[in-house]
């Protein structure tokens, strides 16, 4: 998905809403029946829509479903203050991301944070809801604010390796860590569909480079 749901900011509330032709306010706004208000578990984006289908979040493309058969679930870790930690498990592969507000300040891939904490991923994971692990949960926080700028270490690499410049080596490191397109983007502040622009330009680099 290259492009995310168009949205818009409504004059009378504020909120985001999934803009279907050329309103300027939002279903609940506009007196529209079977609207829902949905909360991205993910970027934390709260954003107004019509009922029915599946609802993408506008901001960071997370699809919010209860079907089994979709490929990304979201689970809400821990909370405290402005930092939030959730697990997404998304085509095959689990992360751990730190947020701060809405901004993803870090991210590890899910089982090699874990080992790292000297724990199965199961056990990891358990921990999740019990108050009597706030202490745990407030060290990975504080393991993955003191983390959070590992990735730069092969910014680099990947740009003598690869002839990439700054900007898609560094695309490049945060994938490396496991870190989404969609959250990525969200870093860099500009649409999904540059970043997969960036990648593309990332995957030409391999072909040319030799590097299977």
């Amino acid at each position: 998905m290259n492009e995310l749901p168009k949205a818009v900011e409504c004059f009378r509330c504020g909120l985001l809403f999934i803009q279907k032709k050329k309103e300027g306010t939002c279903p609940r706004c506009s007196g529209s029946p079977g609207f829902v208000e949905c909360t991205c578990g993910f970027c934390d984006t709260t954003w107004v829509t019509k009922d029915g289908g599946k609802r993408i979040c506008p901001r960071c493309g997370l699809i919010l479903s209860e079907d089994e058969d979709v490929s990304e679930n979201l689970t809400s870790l821990y909370e405290a203050g402005a930092y939030r930690l959730n697990y997404l498990f998304k085509d095959g592969i689990g992360c751990i991301y730190l947020w701060e507000g809405s901004f993803p300040i870090a991210c590890e891939y899910a089982d090699r944070l874990a080992e790292g904490m000297k724990m199965s991923l199961d056990s990891f994971l358990r921990r999740v809801g019990s108050e009597k692990y706030n202490e745990f949960w407030d060290s990975v926080v504080k393991k993955l604010l003191e983390e959070k700028n590992a990735y730069r270490e092969n910014i680099q690499y990947f740009m003598e390796r690869l002839g990439l410049d700054g900007r898609a080596a560094e695309i490049l490191a945060l994938h490396f860590i496991g870190m989404s397109p969609e959250a990525i983007s969200l870093r860099f502040g500009t649409s999904l569909k540059d970043i997969r622009a960036e990648f593309t330009k990332i995957q030409d680099a391999f072909s040319t480079s030799g590097i299977v």
